[in-house]
């Protein structure tokens, strides 16, 4: 029969060797943890690095299909590819669409050539805005939307805010737009029709 004794000592005896073994799962479970935390770090740069290369590639995509476009667009409407981009920029500035532009620049040469009007798409335009800023700056607001109704179709309200800026203040902004590295327009909008 075991004494009092004998079972405290068999007791500690297994309570030790207990200890010993949960502290040595312990460890063996902090390396297994290490390890899956690697493991997640490389999956998570190589997801990474294959969702950056998906948006590169589909930025890519996406700005060959705005040159190709602009190209087209610029063609069509008898304006550089420069100058539709500096005057874009200049109508997102002024919280235009570039639908609006150049569906306005569609329709105001549309009645330029039913009035047998032959002119620089790019300087009739920038006429109309300073012809719009000296009416708006004498408050003729009415007249201003009128005319520009008359030019550029029921859409030409959208135009109002770009073109109240006038000649000089849409100039600004084409230079602006260079400056920030909006350069040759012209021979990406004709690499990007190429890419087609």
């Amino acid at each position: 029969m075991a004494t009092a004794g004998d079972i405290v000592v068999n007791l500690t005896a297994n309570s030790t060797k207990f200890t010993s073994g949960l502290k040595k799962a312990e460890h063996e479970l902090g390396a297994f943890t290490e390890k899956i935390l690697e493991l997640g770090t490389e999956i998570g740069t190589a997801v990474a690095g294959f969702l950056a290369f998906e948006k590169i590639k589909e930025i890519f995509e996406e700005t060959s299909d705005r040159l190709a476009k602009l190209a087209g667009e610029s063609e069509r409407l008898g304006i550089s590819a420069q100058s539709l981009s500096e005057i874009g920029y200049a109508a997102k500035l002024s919280h235009t669409s570039i639908e609006a532009l150049t569906g306005g620049l569609r329709k105001m040469e549309a009645v330029l050539g039913k009035a047998g009007i032959k002119a620089d798409a790019k300087e009739t335009f920038l006429t109309i805005a300073d012809a719009v800023k000296q009416m708006t700056g004498a408050g003729q607001f009415n007249q201003a939307g009128n005319f520009v109704r008359g030019i550029f179709g029921k859409g030409g309200q959208e135009l109002l805010p770009l073109l109240s800026r006038g000649r000089e203040g849409i100039q600004a902004l084409g230079d602006e737009f260079r400056e920030m590295g909006g350069g040759d327009m012209d021979a990406m909008a004709e690499g990007g029709a190429k890419i087609e």
